[in-house]
């Protein structure tokens, strides 16, 4: 039965040809029998994914009748587009949900390819579609892809770093939103830890645009960029005026809990909170349950160094809490001991007038 289906839903996309761009002149590209045949060979592993997924999708269609089809429809109907890219070399084809040649070699990790494309005149803020509660709002644009891992094969980031650079050298805006309000930098701040070369990309995205990243940035792009535990991001930041002392998201965190709640080796995270506290950074700040970041920190380490820094070990949180209270509780006591021995040291240390 799943069988029939897929086969069903082959012959259904392929019936549907690909669209240009309305009200875009025609652009096209000579591509070579190699590039030709690259599509070709990432396109069947498209195709593969896809019927993969649905041989393994019953459940899925049993929880969400309709949507997992839905998917499988819009897939293939991307892979038939490529299949006419291939023929015709026309950049300026459209999907109906409106992907275009230049996402799809994006997502496949053609990274080569699709600089040939940008610099042929491909269209690079082209917006596809993204459906959220059964209404279509604002995709992604090839940039938000470029700066991804690469959603069908993946693709390092030093691999993407040219490609993001060509697309913001012909007029790609770095910061179109996306799904959710996700921006190209956003993606590619958040994907650091996971791949440090995101770091350059990131960089690129901020260079790209205005300077005053105060205004340009919104808040979630601002705890975003403090997210990424990048010393080069945090400057740009910082050097820019925007406020150390910000509290993000729903949990009112500083940059400074950003970091201390990070589960990274200490000797990364303190740097980056003492460039904090030297810019400004107030290490009493509570969130919004009244913890402070040394309540909120996770080493001894760190502890320490926030004492070192000005944190107040004797503030009491919205439970009435101190540090070393909320820390033995939590079953953290190495953090607890850590901010115990640091106060007995302070009271035997002599005064300085």
């Amino acid at each position: 039965m799943r069988q029939m289906t897929g086969s069903m839903l082959l012959l259904s996309a392929a019936a549907v040809a690909a669209a240009p761009l309305a009200d875009a002149e025609e652009r096209t590209i000579q591509l070579t029998e190699a590039e030709k045949q690259e599509i070709q060979a990432a396109n069947e592993k498209l195709l593969g994914l896809t019927l993969r997924f649905l041989h393994d999708s019953w459940p899925l269609e049993i929880m969400f009748a309709g949507e997992a089809q839905q998917e499988f429809h819009s897939i293939l109907q991307c892979y038939r587009m490529l299949e006419q890219f291939r023929e015709t070399g026309n950049l300026m084809l459209q999907a109906p949900d409106r992907n275009t040649p230049l996402h799809l070699c994006i997502a496949l990790g053609l990274n080569q390819l699709a600089i040939r494309m940008i610099e042929a005149g491909a269209p690079v803020n082209a917006q596809s579609i993204f459906m959220h509660d059964g209404t279509k709002e604002p995709g992604d644009t090839p940039l938000t892809w470029a700066c991804l891992s690469g959603l069908y094969m993946n693709s390092t980031a030093e691999d993407r770093l040219p490609l993001v650079q060509s697309l913001l050298k012909h007029g790609a805006d770095p910061d179109q939103p996306g799904p959710w309000g996700v921006t190209p930098f956003m993606y590619s701040a958040a994907l650091n830890d996971s791949d440090p070369g995101q770091e350059k990309i990131a960089l690129a995205l901020l260079d790209a645009g205005s300077p005053d990243l105060k205004r340009r940035l919104n808040a979630q792009a601002r705890g975003v960029g403090f997210l990424s535990l990048s010393p080069a991001i945090y400057e740009r930041l910082i050097k820019a005026g925007c406020d150390v002392n910000e509290r993000f998201f729903e949990s009112k965190q500083s940059p400074l809990h950003l970091v201390c709640t990070k589960e990274k080796p200490a000797e990364r995270l303190i740097p980056l909170i003492e460039l904090l506290i030297k810019a400004g950074a107030d290490p009493n700040q509570p969130d919004v349950d009244g913890l402070t970041p040394l309540m909120a920190c996770n080493s001894p380490e760190i502890a320490v160094c926030l004492m070192d820094n000005g944190a107040n070990p004797a503030l009491r949180n919205d439970d009435g809490q101190t540090a070393y209270d909320f820390h033995m509780k939590n079953g953290y006591p190495p953090i607890a001991e850590a901010i115990k021995d640091w106060q007995a040291k302070q009271k035997k240390a002599p005064r300085t007038e």
